[in-house]
């Protein structure tokens, strides 16, 4: 792949690759920004409706149930996520402290 940027003078020529790779993270930018904004308030989300069910708004209570159930999993596994990627986090800082990596040589912490 030519990712190469030649340039004359104050004019630029991008090879082809280059464009379409701008055009690709242009596009991929803007195109969330078109979904927002279609429930600002947030009065028409998480109604009955939503609930999955056999008839379309009247769910049943095994089917509320159920969803309850599904929704009770997945908050779980995203706190848990959540979680194990601040701990991650942590023993990175750690990590830099030990070394003087953050401080440097000026510390008298741990190295000093």
């Amino acid at each position: 792949m030519n990712l190469k940027i030649n340039h004359t003078g104050n004019r630029f020529k991008f090879s082809v690759p280059v464009l379409i790779s701008i055009a690709v993270v242009l596009i991929l930018m803007v195109l969330p920004f078109i979904s927002f904004g279609q429930d600002p308030s947030g009065a028409n989300t998480g109604t009955i409706n939503d609930v999955t069910a056999a008839t379309a708004g009247k769910p049943t209570l095994e089917e509320v149930g159920t969803q309850a159930g599904h929704n009770k999993i997945s908050i779980n596994i995203v706190w848990t996520l959540i979680t194990g990627f601040l701990v991650m986090f942590m023993q990175a800082g750690f990590a830099l402290v030990e070394t003087d990596g953050y401080y440097g040589h000026h510390s008298y912490g741990c190295n000093g």
